[in-house]
């Protein structure tokens, strides 16, 4: 019950955070471009993670019917996410600068956990 409730809440707080990231770079946005300048990342390779971002989206909705696929894809989430706090690291960046990849890496963490305990179970 408890895991259902922690799946419940951080996969969609998870994929509407990689909704927004992803929109904002797919489509183009002045911040993400300016993002991508200040990373040292070619704008296309960057535009690049929104599509991902986009279909960590879809991979965690499906999730909840498919639960390995939600497993997949927050694994691929948290692992995305770390990336991107190390990106800001190495870029020097001030800690209130990390805050949206460190709240979203905890969330993705929180359904990755959940979701494995519920597939787990389901066998």
């Amino acid at each position: 019950m408890i895991w259902d409730i922690i799946r419940n809440s951080s996969g969609p707080l998870t994929m509407a955070l990689m909704l927004i990231a992803g929109i904002s770079k797919v489509t183009g946005q002045t911040p993400m471009r300016d993002t991508a300048a200040h990373f040292g990342i070619p704008w296309e390779r960057y535009r690049m993670i929104g599509f991902a971002e986009l279909a960590a989206v879809v991979g965690i909705l499906i999730g909840f019917w498919v639960p390995v696929l939600g497993v997949v894809t927050g694994a691929a989430v948290v692992a995305l996410m770390i990336g991107a706090i190390v990106v800001h690291l190495r870029s020097s960046d001030p800690f209130t600068e990390l805050g949206s990849a460190v709240v979203t890496w905890l969330f993705s963490t929180a359904y990755l956990v959940a979701q494995t305990v519920i597939m787990i179970r389901q066998f």
